[in-house]
């Protein structure tokens, strides 16, 4: 992974100041990933609730919410340890193969997850600089996602 140290910092600062409630965070990623996406609600385990005031009160959908924003938390922490880093995304990568999910799936999720920072934190602040660097990072999960997606198809 090559980003600079600057790039580090705006994801840092980013994250943190749209994190500052972190579980009506992740509601809000994937109350726009449902709407950007509606067939993907499909591949959960919470695909039975359709009404989002009651989906955005479902245990499993608050849960997975949580797994997911803390999960991304973690690997932003750890954004200066590459090795550990890799190794997040490396484990995260191999465990949504296997319940087969594609690539798609997570470019889709990028843009919703830089859709929702730009409307939390405004243009200013995820202005292109800071767009293009959430950008460089998160090429680094869909990188590591066909790695394995190649690996587990030779097999």
């Amino acid at each position: 992974m090559s980003l600079t140290e600057h790039e580090k910092q705006i994801i840092t600062n980013t994250w943190s100041l749209a994190t500052k409630d972190i579980k009506q965070a992740g509601l809000a990623i994937f109350k726009q990933f449902f709407e950007d996406n509606p067939s993907y609600q499909q591949l959960f385990p919470f695909r039975d609730v359709q009404d989002w005031d009651k989906l955005k009160d479902d245990r499993r959908m608050k849960a997975h919410a949580a797994n997911v924003m803390y999960a991304l938390g973690m690997m932003i922490d750890h954004i200066e340890d590459t090795e550990v880093f890799i190794e997040m995304v490396d484990k995260m990568a191999r465990s949504h193969i296997r319940r087969h999910l594609t690539v798609q799936h997570f470019e889709n999720l990028k843009l919703t997850l830089v859709k929702v920072l730009t409307n939390v934190l405004g243009a200013s602040i995820m202005n292109d600089e800071a767009v293009a660097a959430w950008a460089k990072a998160y090429s680094v999960i869909t990188d590591t996602f066909m790695k394995h997606l190649s690996q587990s198809e030779t097999k």
